[in-house]
Order: structure tokens, then C-alpha cells, then sequence
């Protein structure tokens, strides 16, 4: 049984019959978004190899974690700074990071 979360309060969701799985998102890609704030010198120890994935809270509460390299395009001197949306495969494969502002 999944949770999900609907203002204050967990509603139980069951499994339907055609996804046993009971994962809405099994047939379709996966859409996480999130925010960030980086300062260059946090991410600057992706660099130096003393970090290697970055860990955030999704919107919806899960926790996700995913190659620093995938953000390195958003980087300025000032750091990573972002709401971005993440999209993953069926099979939880990396397809796309954008920044959404």
C-alpha cells in the first residue's frame, strides 16, 4: 500500500486491478520537481571528489538523489539556485533536468 500525501492527512491508496504494483507512474515517465539552492563552494566539492551525488527533498516528499554532474549546467558563480523538474523512464532511467525558474 502506497501513501499519499493530500493536504494534512495520508490517504491510503490501494492498488488497482490493471497495476498490481500499485505505482500510478508505471506505465508513464516520472515527473520530480524540486528546489535548490547551491553556493559555488558547496558544489565545488563535487569537483574535488568529496561528494559525488546530489540529495534533495521532491515536492511530493520523496527523497531523490542523482549524479552532480546532471546540474552542472546550471551552475554560475553564484551556485545552483533553481525550482528544476527532473524527468525519469519507466525504468527510473535519467532523461532530462531542466530549470523551471
Amino acid at each position: 500500500m502506497q501513501l499519499f500525501k493530500r493536504a494534512d492527512n495520508f490517504i491510503p491508496r490501494k492498488p488497482d486491478r490493471g497495476n498490481l504494483s500499485g505505482n500510478p507512474n508505471m506505465d508513464q515517465q516520472q515527473i520530480i520537481r524540486f528546489s535548490l539552492s547551491l553556493s559555488y563552494e558547496q558544489y565545488a566539492k563535487f569537483y574535488r571528489g568529496l561528494a559525488k551525488n546530489i540529495s534533495v527533498i521532491a515536492d511530493d516528499g520523496r527523497r531523490i538523489e542523482f549524479p552532480a554532474g546532471k546540474i552542472q549546467p546550471f551552475l554560475t558563480e553564484l551556485g545552483i539556485h533553481g525550482y528544476f523538474e527532473l524527468k525519469l523512464s519507466v525504468e527510473n532511467k535519467f532523461l532530462s533536468l531542466k530549470k523551471l525558474r
